[in-house]
């Protein structure tokens, strides 16, 4: 049971590859954390938009991060080469193995809320207030770190949506017609084993509303044209998933809230969380 009263050394905003071991790494150094998550599995893009294609170069990896792939290595199906450090990860894989690594470290993870409010408070540190099922929760750090994938708190203070950003859709097909498959112009299609295909298609839109009602379309027209060659879609995202990610202007309220562009120096794209982790991992 959380105490919502109680103040945190750190409150992690989005449970992506990143998020995840700053968590870790924290409460190994013996602070008080709270993961935060909109979603209820850990894992962010990987998980939630299907974005499984990922460049990882295992020499260049933290110890947690490198501890996390290693673990992955070992589920059936967890992380198969499709290239040179190229790896599309099962996302139940994924879930799974965060989950294991969460049991085994003192970090409260809160599932299924979305912030809606940051506040400052000069003694007792940062506010943020979450839309949950049971009401509004407000919840104090002394450190804010927004780790989600769509710089989800910068957007929030800056209070507008990313209107120009591009979105793809990725699904994971069992099909026996490979050729048909192509039909969709396809950006990437990638055989996982017998019949079964990880497969991302850009969606002809720009802005996240654009990008839902795009996406709900897609799987509408892809399942119904599967149907009727006996085949399905065998996994489908909760979200569309971002191409690259959004350059923001900083927006910071004081030094206890902080981004993740902006403490890794260099570009990274939606290919490359454990690349980020790993960076992440050794700053802090």
């Amino acid at each position: 049971m959380i105490d919502y009263k109680n103040q945190f050394d750190y409150i992690i905003y989005g449970a992506t590859i990143p998020g995840v071991v700053l968590a870790i790494k924290k409460a190994q150094e013996n602070k008080s954390v709270l993961l935060i998550n909109h979603y209820g599995f850990l894992g962010g893009n990987i998980t939630e938009s299907l974005s499984c294609l990922q460049i990882i170069d295992p020499l260049c990896l933290g110890e947690i991060t490198a501890q996390i792939f290693n673990a992955l290595k070992t589920k059936q199906n967890g992380l198969p080469a499709v290239g040179d450090n190229a790896f599309l990860l099962d996302p139940e894989a994924v879930k799974i193995t965060l989950q294991e690594f969460m049991e085994q470290v003192p970090v409260h993870v809160l599932y299924h809320v979305r912030a809606i409010k940051i506040s400052a408070e000069t003694e007792t540190g940062l506010v943020v207030s979450l839309s949950a099922k049971e009401g509004v929760l407000n919840i104090t750090g002394k450190t804010v770190v927004d780790t989600t994938d769509e710089q989800h708190l910068q957007m929030l203070l800056r209070g507008k949506n990313i209107e120009q950003q591009k979105y793809r859709l990725n699904v994971i097909i069992r099909s026996e017609h490979l050729s048909f498959l192509q039909t969709f112009k396809p950006k990437a299609l990638i055989r996982l084993g017998i019949n079964r295909y990880w497969m991302s298609v850009v969606l002809p839109v720009s802005g996240e509303n654009d990008a839902a009602e795009s996406m709900q379309q897609y799987l509408t027209v892809i399942s119904r044209a599967l149907v009727d060659r006996n085949d399905r879609l065998q996994v489908v995202p909760v979200h569309a998933d971002m191409i690259g990610y959004p350059r923001i202007e900083e927006h910071k309220m004081n030094e206890s809230l902080l981004f993740l562009p902006e403490m890794l120096t260099g570009s990274f794209t939606e290919e490359e969380a454990f690349a980020k982790a790993s960076r992440l991992e050794g700053l802090t």
